[in-house]
């Protein structure tokens, strides 16, 4: 029991060290999705029957040019409809490729906000505080139960391969320093 319990906290110990690195995939340049095409049958059915409206069954001729010509009128609605997709994918990478260009830069507010994101969903908080050059200060948030990851004795074993319990700053390289703040991984 010991043994597995030891363990269990060493484990702990050490995600909490390693924390800072996890590993990312890289960033990609981020492209607009494809617009949606234009309903072309929702189209051409309404200018069909706006055309239709008010022309008897029996008026085949008068119809027959009707249909034509609400037929010509959705393709045009359609080519527009398409057209101003088009045109709000290209404003939309625009902006993208703006964005892609700050962080690019390590514009401090877009990699802030970035990394911001892109730490969301982990399991440890973590805040970016400041980008100077090409570099990032961030702040890792031990588990609010922090003593039972970073303990006043941490377990090991001794040479001789017996169970032991030394204080962290004894252990060799002294991983870990504690601070008024909380713990943080020290310099090796």
């Amino acid at each position: 029991m010991k043994a597995g319990e030891a363990q269990r906290l060493a484990g702990l110990f050490q995600d909490l060290v390693d924390i800072h690195r996890q590993g990312f995939p890289p960033a990609q340049s981020p492209v607009a999705p494809p617009p949606p095409a234009p309903d072309t049958d929702a189209i051409r059915a309404r200018h069909r029957k706006a055309a239709l409206t008010g022309i008897g069954l029996l008026r085949r001729q008068e119809r027959a040019a009707a249909q034509e010509q609400a037929d010509r009128a959705a393709e045009v609605k359609l080519q527009a409809s398409w057209a101003e997709a088009q045109r709000m994918q290209a404003d939309y990478q625009a902006q993208l490729d703006v964005w892609w260009a700050a962080l690019l830069a390590n514009e401090p507010d877009t990699g802030i906000g970035t990394l911001a994101e892109a730490f969301e969903d982990n399991e440890a908080a973590a805040a970016p505080l400041s980008v100077d050059g090409d570099e990032v200060s961030l702040v890792v948030l031990a588990p609010s139960d922090s003593e039972a990851f970073v303990p006043e004795r941490m377990p090991g074993t001794t040479a001789s391969g017996n169970l032991s319990q030394q204080a962290p700053q004894e252990r060799a390289g002294g991983p870990l320093h504690r601070s008024r703040d909380g713990a943080r991984p020290g310099h090796h």
